[in-house]
């Protein structure tokens, strides 16, 4: 019994070790590399501080691969444009571009998905907030990080799991903007 009582505190003192090395699911600043599924690597994505003052980038790396995308908003004073990017690859190979289109937007329009974005992560802060009690943890999934800069300030989220999380907000507004955007389902 005391064996086994040892090996239950070990068991537990390895995972609560492991939980301190995790990556942060949240963050101000560029996110760590690590958190992009090597899609932004793959791609040779600029890290989003040096596109534009106004940016929105989400991206979607499946954890067990197949299909992924990348969509950059951007609100520039010579004209809002966005551009996607699908990719078709897994983590541990490597993401290929399928397709890309740059699209020009109109600045209410880009209003209109930046707001959606600032909102989503207004309501969802206690899921940014790595002091909280409980911490949801995936293990696989659509692998999205969100990133947001505005006027020099920005803020990132990995992420879907657990309740109104705001990347799952984000993400089913972008899929009807882009599915109505494109014409297609």
């Amino acid at each position: 019994m005391r064996a086994l009582l040892l090996c239950v505190v070990m068991l537990f003192g390895a995972v609560a070790a492991q939980a301190d090395t995790l990556p942060p699911l949240t963050g101000t600043g560029d996110p760590p590399r690590e958190m992009t599924g090597d899609i932004l690597l793959d791609l040779d994505a600029p890290r989003i501080s040096s596109i534009e003052r106004d940016v929105l980038r989400f991206s979607s790396a499946p954890a067990l691969g197949g299909r992924g995308y990348v969509m950059t908003f951007v609100g520039a004073a010579d004209g809002a444009w966005a551009e996607i990017t699908w990719v078709r690859g897994h983590s541990q190979t490597r993401w290929r571009v399928t397709r890309r289109e740059r699209i020009a937007l109109e600045p209410s329009e880009y209003e209109d998905i930046a707001s959606v974005a600032d909102s989503a992560y207004a309501r969802g802060r206690r899921h940014m907030n790595p002091d909280r009690d409980v911490i949801d943890v995936c293990a696989d999934g659509p692998g999205y990080l969100s990133e947001r800069l505005v006027d020099g300030s920005q803020i990132w989220l990995a992420g879907s799991c657990g309740d109104e999380n705001p990347n799952d907000e984000i993400a089913d507004y972008l899929f009807r903007w882009l599915a109505d955007r494109l014409g297609g389902d």
